[in-house]
């Protein structure tokens, strides 16, 4: 991997980058404690999130709240070039109190109506602030990145609330309804047989569905799910040995040794 730039805080994460050959096994199932803004510039595949399908074209525009577990599949003979930018809630809650420019990340169910294509913009000034950053050449990264995102989240909301004020209907997907039907009941005792049953499928059937559209095992998504579970219950102050159970788990050494090979730190020391 190639990056063009790049930059990291505690708050804010950006960088651009290019895989002239991409590797389709190096871009696996995952989720993040932050926002996502994905920005598709080159190549040919299609991102996954939460079961869903979204097929890439140039200057597509994704976005990703917390826990919503994505990957992307693409075609290894075609050069791929994206940009991502990561931020946490409080980056914006320091200007926008009442969370108006996370709309568009919180207010809509999980792996849906997370792509913008060029069309939803009404003109190109969202692309145009995209580049204000990956263009950048000074110092100040942090300042250029910020002051571009406020007014490209803006224009995110924008397309947003036009997409909600049209009457559609989205067709659910068996693969989607299967996530949705997990996400749902994380607490529970979930079961390959269980699933199974419920929507009528082997488990053959239920595996190659999961591998296509999650990029993961059943129990890899389950477990990454509730593992993001967890953590955002001790974020916001539930003790570790009380969020465990909440989220599914019934062993707390398991999901300690879970917690730390995910995420690389102990549960006690999330916060």
């Amino acid at each position: 991997m190639s990056y063009f730039t790049n930059y990291s805080d505690d708050a804010l994460f950006y960088h651009h980058s290019l895989d002239e050959n991409p590797n389709p096994t190096d871009f696996t199932m995952h989720n993040h404690s932050s926002y996502e803004i994905y920005y598709f510039i080159s190549g040919k595949g299609s991102f996954y999130i939460e079961g869903n399908e979204y097929p890439l074209h140039p200057g597509d525009l994704l976005i990703m709240r917390s826990a919503e577990a994505h990957y992307i599949s693409v075609a290894p003979e075609v050069p791929y070039e994206r940009f991502a930018l990561h931020f946490g809630r409080e980056l914006i809650q320091s200007v926008d109190g009442d969370g108006l420019l996370l709309e568009p990340f919180e207010g809509r169910a999980a792996g849906a109506g997370n792509l913008f294509a060029p069309k939803d913009f009404k003109d190109g000034l969202y692309a145009a602030l995209i580049n204000n950053i990956l263009d950048f050449t000074g110092q100040n990264k942090r300042l250029q990145a910020v002051s571009n995102l406020f007014a490209l989240l803006n224009e995110i909301r924008a397309a947003f609330t036009e997409s909600r004020n049209r009457s559609f209907t989205e067709k659910e997907t068996l693969s989607g309804a299967i996530i949705g039907y997990i996400n749902g009941n994380l607490n529970s005792r979930l079961s390959l047989d269980s699933i199974c049953k419920r929507f009528f499928i082997s488990k053959a059937q239920l595996c190659r569905i999961f591998k296509k559209t999650a990029g993961a095992s059943v129990w890899e998504y389950i477990t990454a799910k509730r593992l993001a579970a967890a953590r955002e219950m001790i974020l916001s102050g539930i003790p570790p040995t009380s969020a465990f159970s909440e989220c599914g788990f019934r062993d707390y050494s398991a999901f300690y040794r879970a917690y730390v090979r995910h995420f690389g730190f102990t549960p006690a020391k999330t916060r």
